[in-house]
């Protein structure tokens, strides 16, 4: 849709079309998509927003041990992946207090989740945390998806009956960071199902996961021939 206005663009500066193989759109495609892995820009004066109305605080202070451990010894804030690992394999005994306490569940949107990593890393007890980033592997990811059980619900780039397809469609992945999200809001639901017996997540594993639901995005749905022929 861009190309006639671009055209009209290059033609009046002289500039040449440049040649395109089938290789190197595959290529610029790749490119395109995998920007998005990484995580849009957060906002720590936001992410304490969400610390406070998320009622995080209800359970969690700075320093001092409340009902949940204080936000000093959460070592894993610098590591988006490692610190949605740890949190999944908290949220079992979340899970609990929340029902306890009647707390809503704590739901967060991929910007939300930036902004409150970005808060967190920013506090006095936190900030010297290295910053780490680990490549993912899919391939590992998709034989962990296996492994711990998720396919016994989920179905990935495809359908089946009486399972959740991922991505779910008309809502792709727009970073990594909403694939966390998403699979954070989809705790108490899990909890509830296995009565908290939640599949455990260690070392890179997490990494792996999300590296493959998120590249799990990336190719096209099927096409439908009948309605190519209207178009």
């Amino acid at each position: 849709n861009h190309a006639p206005a671009m055209w009209a663009a290059m033609h009046n500066s002289g500039t040449a079309v440049p040649g395109l193989t089938t290789q190197s759109v595959g290529d610029l495609f790749s490119y395109f998509y995998a920007t998005r892995f990484f995580e849009p820009l957060g906002d720590a004066g936001r992410g304490k927003e969400v610390f406070q109305n998320r009622r995080c605080a209800t359970c969690h202070n700075l320093t001092g041990p409340k009902i949940g451990p204080p936000l000093a010894e959460w070592k894993e804030v610098s590591d988006p992946a490692a610190w949605i690992r740890q949190m999944w394999n908290h949220s079992g005994a979340m899970y609990a207090k929340t029902l306890e306490k009647k707390i809503p569940w704590p739901n967060l949107t991929g910007q939300e989740l930036s902004d409150l990593l970005v808060y967190l890393r920013s506090l006095p007890q936190t900030r010297s945390a290295e910053a780490r980033f680990t490549v993912s592997d899919p391939e590992i990811g998709k034989t962990l998806f296996d492994s711990k059980g998720c396919t016994n619900c989920h179905v990935v780039k495809g359908s089946a009956p009486g399972k959740i397809s991922i991505p779910i469609a008309g809502k792709p992945a727009d970073s990594l960071s909403t694939v966390a999200a998403a699979m954070w809001n989809h705790a108490p639901m899990m909890n509830a199902r296995t009565k908290g017996d939640l599949p455990r997540f260690e070392g890179q594993e997490m990494n792996h996961v999300l590296g493959y639901l998120f590249w799990a995005g990336f190719f096209e749905d099927a096409g439908d021939p009948a309605a190519g022929q209207r178009v």
